[in-house]
């Protein structure tokens, strides 16, 4: 979730803006995020020895892994040509701040809720992001 909740608040923010397709790029990106997040709140009090659990865990694996190929082999290297070495690590700075401060379980609220465009409404984290956000 830290992982998730730090690319979403830092990182898509200016995905958006370097990329041209960033807002398309980015919403793929989010989709992909809240189907790993269902998959968790399901597995989330189940018995591990269930053969339900097997089965969600092995849709998790499988989710998981076509989103950092995905992320890793087109999101990311196209990003980088796009933007500074400076605002690149500007953003590893913050992801790395935000990724102790951020939740480490999945949200209980409707993802109609979440951060899919801007994440002003999170202004603790913002304010100190005001770059990207």
């Amino acid at each position: 979730m830290r992982h998730t909740e730090a690319e979403e608040q830092a990182l898509y923010p200016a995905m958006r803006k370097a990329l041209p397709d960033g807002d398309s790029l980015v919403e793929h990106e989010i989709s992909e995020h809240s189907e790993a997040e269902e998959i968790m709140k399901k597995l989330d009090g189940m018995d591990p020895t269930g053969v339900q659990f097997g089965v969600l865990m092995g849709q998790l694996q499988g989710a998981i892994t076509a989103h950092v190929k995905e992320e890793e082999t087109d999101a990311f290297p196209r990003f980088r040509q796009n933007v500074s070495q400076d605002e690149l690590d500007k953003l590893a700075t913050m992801v790395q701040a935000l990724k102790k401060i951020v939740p480490t379980h999945p949200h209980r609220r409707p993802r109609t809720t979440r951060r899919s465009t801007h994440c002003s409404a999170r202004a603790p984290v913002c304010s100190t992001a005001s770059a990207t956000c």
